[in-house]
């Protein structure tokens, strides 16, 4: 009996020694090499930004408007001090990693790493191989150069295409975070190309045959981080395409050739030349600048759209009334404006119809700033636009956007003139 209760002491010693063992062991993580005082575990995941996305991502593998090739081939990231001091590097060897040799990586997750507690700004930088100096020589507890206003260099041309032959779309990411916990964080990489695709569509009854076209110039120079477009153009560089191209009478849009070219502010739109046969013909497109990881579809139309427009006014003198106008070669997204002169001003009707959508109603976009005009609406039929023109100087405009139900869209400007003024006022102004 003396026994068995001395086995029973012993036993109790022994549970009360590995409980406190085990108390012991939870109070002093700081004793741990694996987990200094004052430090935090921090994961990394990394994706990639939708395009067109103005800096709202929608998550990690929701990139859907990206192609293959325009992910993640290669990666590097630094988690730098508030002292300007690396304290990690992440190289990912992704050698291996069938998606990342294609460039299709969307998405990846760093293993968990120790970092010291406060503030760290992590740069994350994928494809940028070659891009930006010396960038594989900076290595833990080494300096890291501001990189706030970097530029880096892109003048590989229009026929340049992500692949592992010349390269992929270089991306990058600068977060700046506080770490007093474990913490995980997600970042996404913006790419510093954006996409350009070109279609072109006869709408003419005849076949088209293009010798050449170009559109452009783009920069050469892009800033690694922000979102400012260097207003000053480095190396001009233009996109220009001497292949023969024959377009069949009325018909969609030709499948678009796609370029990558930088974020470009163009002041006054971006120069589209096209050289149907012998004569090159030029226009500018509305849109002046591209930013950075944005798409952006440009169709350059031939042939009229067939827009028919029946203008009335009140006091129109003989002759006055303006001729159907047509347009010839066109931006899609670039209205059309047509230009008529109201002689005396005074109640006023168009009646437009459309030849590839005679059935379309209509919408006007006012012009606000502009009180010539009052009165513009659509009738209940959606067919007919009516307005008054105030009495005003000779000269003065007043112009709004038509815009069918199929969504072609047109530009009409109205002139005021003195009454006895002739009316032989045409033109396109495209």
């Amino acid at each position: 009996m003396k026994h068995i209760h001395y086995l029973y002491h012993l036993l109790c010693l022994s549970l009360f020694g590995l409980l406190s063992a085990c108390s012991q062991e939870s109070e002093m993580p700081s004793d741990n090499p694996e987990h200094p005082q004052g430090s935090s575990s921090l994961i990394i995941r990394l994706g990639t930004e939708s395009p067109n996305s103005d800096n709202a991502p929608n998550g990690v593998n929701g990139d859907r408007l990206a192609l293959e090739g325009e992910f993640i081939n290669t990666l590097c990231v630094f988690i730098v001090n508030e002292k300007d001091v690396v304290e990690a590097k992440l190289k990912p060897d992704l050698t291996n990693d069938p998606k990342a040799s294609e460039g299709n990586l969307s998405s990846w997750t760093s293993d968990v790493l120790q970092i010291t507690d406060g503030e760290k700004t992590i740069y994350a930088f994928a494809n940028c191989e070659g891009l930006i100096d010396d960038i594989s020589n900076i290595e833990v507890n080494g300096a890291f150069q501001n990189m706030d206003t970097k530029t880096i260099s892109w003048d590989k041309g229009s026929d340049w295409k992500p692949g592992p032959d010349k390269g992929f779309i270089p991306m990058s990411a600068k977060e700046t975070l506080n770490i007093s916990g474990a913490t995980t964080k997600t970042i996404y990489l913006t790419r510093l190309l954006s996409r350009l695709e070109v279609s072109f569509q006869n709408l003419t009854e005849g076949e088209i045959t293009i010798s050449s076209w170009s559109i452009g110039e783009f920069n050469s120079q892009i800033n690694l981080f922000g979102t400012d477009v260097i207003a000053t153009m480095q190396k001009e560089w233009p996109i220009e395409q001497n292949q023969e191209i024959k377009l069949p009478a009325a018909t969609e849009p030709s499948i678009p050739t796609i370029f990558y070219v930088p974020e470009t502010h163009m002041a006054g739109g971006f120069k589209v030349r096209v050289t149907p046969k012998d004569k090159t013909e030029e226009k500018r497109t509305k849109r002046e600048t591209l930013f950075r990881n944005h798409v952006w579809p440009l169709n350059i139309l031939f042939g009229d759209q067939g827009l028919s427009l029946a203008i009335a006014y009140e006091n129109p003198p003989i002759g006055g009334y303006p001729k159907e106008e047509k347009a010839d070669f066109s931006i899609e997204g670039d209205p059309q404006t047509y230009t008529f002169t109201l002689n005396g001003g005074g109640g006023f009707t168009i009646a437009p119809t459309l030849k590839t959508a005679p059935n379309a109603t209509w919408t006007v976009k006012e012009d606000t700033s502009s009180k010539l005009v009052r009165e513009l609406k659509v009738n209940d039929d959606g067919k007919t636009i009516t307005g008054i023109m105030n009495t005003s100087t000779i000269g003065d405009s007043y112009t709004f956007t038509l815009t069918a139900s199929n969504g072609s869209s047109f530009n009409i400007k109205l002139i005021y003139a003195d009454i006895f003024q002739n009316n032989n006022n045409k033109s396109n102004n495209l």
